[in-house]
């Protein structure tokens, strides 16, 4: 055989023996384009859904807490991420023994704390200010009892509601750098910039599929399906039973194993969120940027336009206590912190108001205010609103009564101090009950100077000792107060702007007319307008195609109304002029109140629903003479501009439809789905879907709502301040005759010195920029530090000028967890006050040493 052919065999042999190799060889290493798995564990533990808060403690909790760590056992590589950090705190208040394993595993590294929230909240129900102290008090736990400095991942696998536009902003400004989410991703997007209005930014991640992903040979199909969508070949995949806990078990490690062997499977580890995130930062790579809300069942959700919609309206008596005990605790803080600031030792009661705050934050669970939960659940949290009522009103009354007792109230007359818990100057008709110590024959009030001031009387206590009363305060200043007198004389009449006629009446602001239907008329006097094209405060009961907790889906029937009496005045006064309607179903009764008041620029109604109706909605509608205006909803700490095709659409305090040169807001007090169709402003009120609560919402519901119009757009109305008037009312108190120095008090800055008659504690020299909280600083026990956040509402840079009770020693910027930070602009100190430039839309806190 010649020395060429033995070569050519031996080629033939070497490529038919080691041809196998070298294909198998192939498959084993990873294709440039498969992506590398990263495997994070993951229990999605709904704090209450289909089960209440007890069970989560008492079994949900510590089940799948017990066996995530007899699982890390198995697999020392395991990494496990969980947030919720009162599920943190119940575990350490249930199961010491099981936190202190916890507390291990974190330490290691392989146990990551995320989200940094107190509950996975709602992303776009809850107010601005409640999101804040989700993290506030949610990371200040994790310091203190988990050895956690920072979170820097928030974390909303489940929220469906929607996420506004302004959580980006709301969420950096509290630290967090990135942003996992699991529903309404952009169109082509998986990682991006998500930007607010006022430019912030947080690098959101769109998990693949969900947030309780199967460990099988399907995750290279989720994850390549994933990463040819972000162009980055990494992907971070959440794994472990959810919804009612569990997480990774014993055959997830098995599936694990055998997917890192198999020849045909892209690498595959565990790893933690932060250094996924750390990779993503390091990755050369310009992320696209992302500027408005998601979800809604738009997107790459997948959903018909009705999915989650009902959820704006479903617990509708969950939703009303939430925004009540909003403002109640907001308010009760101002008051606090300033009461405490006039003692001689000074004490702020911190852990009531954390113990408070985080009832409150619980209950934002996405599957708790959205109101998708199970009756039981729903009845827990409207048990905590009571308990949270109670101590909000005590800690309002501490706060009040302090500032009370250094006003100097001696004179005659019985002393009457009205309270104003917004940021600006402001009139408006106060409700008060008046005792005295002789049923008297006829008295009258008068403000610190002798003027008299209007009112009327709504009733008198049984023994004719007090009086309820509602009198017109005006000028009342910014965060401050104003004191009234009561005199035991024959009231002299007053005349005021309130003017009232057959089918008819009038302030200086509006003049209304109705009949028996609803209100035919509201006519803008200032701006010589009509603001309605056809009957308003008119109601509409509307079939639902399937009972669905979640989704909203109309059949196109509308049922009809019986009206029970014409409509007529219940009250006329000096003060308020009410008119009421009656209605009914066969099953249900309606009483609405137009209520129009003297000096004051909106038309306001109360209604009062008693609910027993199933698989229906109720909306209350105002047809307006703006044509082809533009739609604006306030969100938690901004507003978004939205169609005004008749979509239902989340909301805060306030819807707005404004044409080029006016426009109309309607105002509420504890709603949250609306929607615009053409001219009109429609707002939902109560639904009953039977699928999570069989008798959802049954009983008795009262709110207010309110219509004020405006020229030009929202801006120009200052519809925000309007709005946060209707929320946040002024308070009356009766107040005891005593000097308000408190000599050989031994604090010569607190105790020689009264408080004048009337006086602004805090005010903002903007009409834009608004002061939203004051508060002692978290973790601190001196009330000489206090924490004050302002936050611009109209999109428009300004020069603000904040002022003080007192001279502050120290002003610094910090983040809204109050950690200190590089000022955005300058601070310039002044005498009791402090001047800064903001941006638009920009939320700012301050910490200011006094």
């Amino acid at each position: 055989m010649s020395r060429l052919a033995k070569h050519c065999i031996i080629s033939i042999i070497i490529v038919l023996v080691f041809a196998p190799i070298a294909a198998s060889g192939t498959e084993t290493a990873a294709s440039p384009q498969e992506p590398t798995i990263h495997l994070v564990g993951n229990a999605h533990i709904d704090l209450a859904y289909r089960w209440r808060w007890n069970e989560t403690v008492d079994r949900v909790g510590p089940d799948t807490f017990e066996g995530v760590l007899r699982t890390m056992k198995q697999e020392p590589e395991l990494t496990f991420a969980q947030s919720q950090l009162a599920l943190y705190e119940a575990m350490e208040q249930q199961y010491p023994d099981l936190f202190r394993r916890i507390k291990e595993k974190i330490a290691e590294g392989k146990w990551s704390v995320v989200g940094g929230q107190w509950a996975e909240a709602d992303a776009i129900l809850p107010g601005g200010e409640s999101l804040i102290r989700q993290f506030l008090i949610g990371e200040e736990y994790a310091r203190t009892h988990l050895g956690v400095d920072s979170i820097k991942i928030a974390w909303v696998p489940d929220s469906f509601c929607g996420q506004a536009l302004s959580i980006p902003k709301i969420y950096s400004g509290c630290g967090a750098k990135y942003y996992v989410f699991g529903r309404g991703a952009p169109e082509g997007k998986r990682v991006f910039w998500w930007e607010s209005l006022d430019g912030s930014r947080i690098l959101a991640y769109k998990i693949p599929a969900y947030y309780s992903v199967a460990v099988n040979r399907k995750i290279k199909q989720i994850a390549e399906k994933w990463a040819d969508v972000a162009d980055y070949q990494d992907v971070m995949i959440l794994f472990g039973e959810g919804d009612h806990g569990g997480g990774p078990r014993e055959n997830d490690i098995k599936n694990v194993r055998m997917l890192q062997q198999a020849a045909d499977f892209p690498k595959i580890l565990y790893d933690t969120p932060e250094n996924y995130f750390q990779q993503l930062g390091r990755a050369n790579k310009e992320w696209p940027v992302y500027k408005g809300e998601m979800g809604l069942g738009t997107g790459e959700s997948g959903n018909n336009p009705g999915s989650w919609r009902g959820a704006y309206t479903s617990q509708a008596r969950l939703k009303k206590a939430n925004r009540d005990m909003e403002n109640l605790l907001l308010t009760a803080e101002k008051f606090a912190t300033i009461g405490s600031m006039l003692q001689r030792k000074p004490l702020f009661p911190r852990v009531d108001f954390r113990e408070v705050w985080k009832v409150i934050l619980r209950n934002q669970f996405h599957d708790v205010l959205p109101g998708t939960c199970i009756a039981d659940a729903a009845d827990d949290a409207m048990a905590d609103y009571i308990w949270v009522k109670d101590e909000g009103e005590r800690l309002l009354k501490f706060g009040l009564e302090v500032i009370g007792s250094r006003i100097d109230t001696r004179g005659e007359g019985i002393p009457l101090v009205v309270y104003n818990p917004v940021s600006w100057t402001r009139s408006d008709v106060v409700n008060a009950s008046i005792r005295f110590v002789m049923p008297p024959d006829d008295f009258q009030i008068e403000d610190a100077i002798g003027n008299e001031v209007p009112f009327q009387v709504e009733e008198w206590s049984e023994d004719g000792l007090t009086a309820y009363v509602r009198f017109y305060a005006e000028n009342v200043p910014a965060l401050g107060y104003r004191l009234y007198r009561v005199f035991e004389r024959t009231s002299r009449s007053i005349k005021t702007d309130l003017l009232i006629r057959d089918g008819s009446a009038a302030n200086k602001y509006y003049r209304v007319r109705w009949n028996d239907t609803g209100i035919t008329s509201i006519y803008d006097k200032k701006n010589d307008r009509e603001i309605l094209a056809g009957t308003g405060n008119v109601l509409k009961l509307l079939q639902e195609k399937r009972s669905s907790s979640w989704d909203l889906m109309l059949s196109g029937k509308e049922f009809p109304i019986q009206s029970v009496a014409r409509a007529r005045i219940v009250e006329e006064g000096d003060v308020e002029l009410v008119v009421e309607w009656l209605n009914k179903t066969e099953s249900s009764f309606f009483r609405r109140q137009m209520i129009l008041k003297a000096g004051v620029p909106r038309v306001e109604f109360r209604m009062m629903v008693d609910w027993h109706e199933q698989d229906k909605i109720l909306r209350v509608s105002f047809p307006t003479i703006v044509e082809s205006g533009k739609a604006v909803f306030e969100q938690p700490y901004g507003y978004i501009e939205r169609s005004a095709d008749g979509t239902e659409w989340p909301a805060q305090n306030w819807v707005d439809l404004s044409g080029p040169d006016f426009g109309v807001a309607l105002l509420n007090n504890g709603k949250y789905g609306f929607n615009v169709r053409k001219n009109t402003l429609n707002m939902s009120v109560v639904r009953g879907a039977r699928d999570m609560d069989p008798r959802m919402d049954e009983g008795v519901h009262s709110f207010m709502y309110a219509i004020t119009s405006h020229p030009g757009d929202f801006r120009v109305g200052d519809v925000t301040q309007k709005a946060l008037e209707l929320n946040q009312p002024m308070i009356a108190v009766q107040e005891n005759k005593h000097i308000g120095n408190l000599p050989n008090w031994g604090n010569v800055h607190v105790s020689e010195f009264s408080l004048p008659s009337r006086y602004s504690f805090f005010g903002i020299e903007s009409d834009h920029v608004i002061i939203s909280a004051v508060k002692v600083q978290q973790g601190d026990w001196s009330p000489a530090d206090v924490i004050l956040r302002v936050y611009e509402t109209e999109g428009r840079d300004d020069d603000v000028i904040v002022h003080l009770p007192a001279d502050a020693k120290k002003i610094v910027e910090t983040n809204h967890v109050e950690q200190p930070i590089a000022a955005k602009s300058e601070i310039e100190k002044g005498k009791k006050q402090f001047r800064f430039k903001i941006g638009h839309n920009q939320i700012r806190t301050f910490l200011i040493t006094f």
